[in-house]
């Protein structure tokens, strides 16, 4: 998983957080971002859709974030949960 994102410095990269995972089952697939407070600020079931830096349609200023990905892939017979945090840059 990256660490940081950069949405909105018109580079044309790092604009998106999204997971990178192999094998996955779609209708297995659960992605969530959190803000320091607790607040879910992202959810999706999409494993194509990632978080653009976005909350109720504005995007936040620059921080620390948590996120959450659940997934099933081909390769496993269990669910995967794993967490980390990831840095909003501007």
């Amino acid at each position: 998983m990256p660490t940081a994102f950069t949405p909105l410095n018109d580079d044309g990269r790092n604009e998106v957080f999204i997971p990178v995972v192999g094998g996955l089952l779609t209708s297995q697939y659960l992605f969530e971002i959190y803000d320091r407070w607790g607040t879910q600020i992202f959810s999706t079931r999409n494993p194509e859709q990632g978080w653009d830096g976005k909350y109720k349609d504005k995007y936040l200023g620059p921080g620390m974030f948590t996120w959450r990905l659940i997934y099933k892939s081909r390769d496993y017979a269990n669910k995967v949960e794993k967490f980390g945090t990831v840095t909003l840059l501007r």
